[in-house]
């Protein structure tokens, strides 16, 4: 609809300044930004009315109508909640290792944020070339803290935008949340900082309120924008963003939008339909895929890899251990207090060597990073009590209470009180609680121990048997005695016990299990078929012992599914599934 320049006239002689601000908005990002001065200053040389040219230039860019609805609308008062200056630098500075900019074989196209280990946030349309809907080729997101580059592989949950957002846009509510325009990239390697998305979506209230957008500053893609966002209470809100000064740049989309309580309110939707608008979190928040997908690359039960690609150290048959220390976590093992790591074939010590890392990493992946205190035993270890109070404390002698000296009782009861206030010492020190307790790894003690030391031992292991804030894992030592109750599964404890988790032979099952969470956590979609191709593949010439492979030949299986694998997964700069 074409634009007068008598209603414009109007407007000019009331809020000048109002006018120039909308002229702005409604071109969006272009590099010969016209404004007002530049308008007055042809209007200076060719002599027309300053409303005239307004006009013809709005016509002629097809902005009349787009320009006088967002010149009339009522300015209502902005909300007077602001941001809390302590607060956000806080908040920007995590925002480095969450804030991830997308990219694809040409270039920028969109922001992203990590909200799970593996998965990021962004707009749906910024996956895509155009509204023919093919994918970009060449996904890959970076970090703007170290500049990390890793792969996409996939898009783990989508739902596009309608075919009219492109180019009319939407104001049917019902449409706008069957059609949100959210993805979940699923990159090629975890990282531990993400946002975590709140259980609900803040509240809104029909208004303006003052929003932190995180988006395309500059060319590198740096930095944060303050805004105002206008609501309209719809359901689900309609939620338009407001600029002194233009728009963010092409690029920009999928940059999440927090409120002044630092809250997830949706993300940027700037490039469809010319206008800057919020995605609002309320259209995708209670989707079950979506939550399913989150919570599963949060919380894994089993870590397939030390380092999350298939290129690492695969991790074949150690199922139970890892959703062992995963049911710990989530308070569902409450009467497991100790997995014993017993070898079948004692000569082994593969599955040793990396039992400490990989709990560390489950541990990790489920929220519980630094949880771990590593113990390294030693046939030089005369009193294994002081060697780790010394460790712990430092300086201050670790000696048994009144009533409980050598002196006074005997030397295991004297120990014994020792070991209780070790196990005490750990927890303080590693800040465990029975919700949140704490892990203590023995190392195999090579060459054995001194007896006393292997006495302290026991005793040690007794008394974390009896302590709800600390767990223990014992690496070996198959010669030793471990106290409590064992089980081969923590559900079959009935009280607070032991699992012992044998390793050194693993069957197909075990492979399978491997190859299943890599399918799953890379979100590659590989059909049953596939799988049980690659499985085949796996285990193609690797000579069995009944149903079951020796220790020794992880590293074949290994290497036989890495490359089963690689042509499944997407090569540097080609396309993403």
């Amino acid at each position: 609809m074409p634009v007068t320049s008598a209603e414009l006239k109007q407007h000019l002689e009331q809020n000048e300044a109002a006018v120039d601000r909308v002229l702005r908005r409604v071109q969006g990002f272009t590099d010969s930004l016209m404004t007002l001065d530049a308008l007055r200053s042809t209007a200076g040389i060719t002599g027309q009315p300053l409303e005239e040219l307004l006009a013809d230039f709005l016509n002629e860019e097809n902005l009349g109508w787009e320009f006088m609805f967002h010149l009339t609308q009522p300015i209502e008062p902005i909300n007077a909640a602001n941001f809390d200056l302590e607060d956000l630098g806080d908040f920007a500075h995590k925002m480095l290792g969450f804030k991830l900019y997308v990219f694809d074989e040409i270039g920028f196209c969109g922001i992203a944020t990590l909200v799970s280990h593996r998965l990021a946030l962004t707009a749906w349309h910024v996956t895509v070339k155009d509204k023919r809907k093919e994918r970009r080729s060449g996904l890959t997101v970076r970090t703007q803290e170290g500049n990390k580059s890793l792969r996409v592989l996939g898009v783990r949950f989508e739902m596009p935008c309608h075919d009219d957002q492109w180019d009319v846009g939407l104001q049917d509510g019902d449409i706008l949340r069957a059609n949100p325009d959210v993805a979940l990239l699923a990159i090629e390697q975890p990282m531990t900082t993400y946002y975590e998305l709140p259980a609900e979506p803040p509240a809104w209230i029909t208004g303006r309120r003052k929003l932190c957008l995180s988006h395309r500053q500059d060319d590198n893609g740096r930095g944060v924008t303050f805004v105002t966002g206008r609501a309209t209470i719809d359901d689900p809100p309609r939620i338009q963003l407001e600029w002194e000064d233009g728009v963010t740049r092409p690029g920009s989309s999928g940059g999440s939008v927090f409120d002044t309580d630092l809250a997830f309110a949706g993300f940027h939707q700037g490039q469809l339909n010319g206008v800057s608008e919020i995605v609002p979190y309320a259209t995708f928040a209670g989707i079950d895929e979506f939550t399913q997908a989150i919570a599963e690359d949060r919380a894994p039960p089993y870590i397939f890899s030390l380092t999350g690609r298939v290129d690492g150290h695969l991790i074949i048959g150690r199922q139970r251990y890892c959703h062992a220390i995963h049911d710990v976590v989530r308070g569902a093992a409450r009467h497991l207090r100790g997995i014993w790591i017993k070898r079948m074939e004692i000569d082994q010590t593969t599955g040793l060597e990396f039992s400490y890392d990989l709990l560390c990493q489950v541990l990790a992946q489920n929220g519980q990073a630094a949880q771990v205190f590593r113990v390294e035993l030693s046939l030089g270890m005369e009193d294994l009590l002081e060697t780790l109070n010394e460790r712990l404390h430092g300086g201050t002698p670790l000696l048994a209470r009144p009533g409980a000296a050598d002196d006074e009782t005997s030397e295991g009861a004297s120990d014994k009180d020792r070991a209780r206030q070790l196990v005490d010492l750990l927890a303080k020190t590693t800040g465990a609680t029975a919700d949140r307790p704490s892990w203590i790894y023995f190392d195999n003690p090579r060459g054995g121990l001194r007896k006393a030391a292997q006495q302290q031992l026991e005793l040690l292991l007794a008394m974390i048997l009896s302590d709800t804030r600390l767990r223990f894992v014992m690496a070996g030592g198959e010669t030793y005695s471990v106290p409590g109750p064992k089980a081969e599964n923590a559900s079959a404890l009935t009280g607070p016990g032991v699992m012992v988790d044998y390793i050194g032979q693993f069957d197909r099952e075990d492979v399978r299990h491997t190859l299943e969470a890599i399918n799953r956590s890379l979100g590659l979609g590989l059909p049953t078929h596939v799988v049980d191709f690659v499985l085949m593949q796996a285990l193609h010439g690797v000579q069995a012992q009944g149903t079951v492979y020796r220790s020794a030949e992880v590293k074949t299986v290994s290497e036989n599914l890495q490359r089963s694998l690689a042509p499944l997964l997407p090569a540097e700069g080609a396309s993403s599934p």
